[in-house]
């Protein structure tokens, strides 16, 4: 009887983990979002966390070329954008497995 609710407990965790992996998405934490204002002439750390391995691509509006880099084992990534002198408003798109786009992204003196 204890080995059947262990192998019952087993296939639903992995099942859940299942699940978990084929929602694994690219986040990133709330402080970059639309509307927001980076430090002119600067480098910008951005983050976040993503599947391990997977491939993080960012090109922001000012940018020739995009940039990227790899998950992480722990399933984190991050970078360094060097923004532009003040102006805008600007994109920057963050692809993985999904998209996001933060919009209206303005650069200029942050106090």
């Amino acid at each position: 009887m204890k080995t059947t609710y262990a192998r019952i407990l087993f296939v639903s965790f992995f099942l859940f983990g299942l699940i978990q992996f084929s929602r694994a998405n690219v986040v990133i934490p709330e402080i970059f979002s639309d509307n927001m204002v980076l430090q002119q002439n600067s480098n910008v750390l951005f983050w976040g966390w993503s599947w391990p391995g997977e491939k993080i691509n960012i090109k922001a509006d000012w940018m020739s070329e995009e940039i990227s880099v790899e998950g992480s084992v722990q399933g984190t990534w991050k970078l360094t954008l060097k923004t532009p002198p003040a102006g805008g408003p600007f994109t920057i798109k963050i692809k993985g497995q999904n998209e996001i786009d933060l919009k209206n992204v303005l650069t200029g003196e942050v106090w």
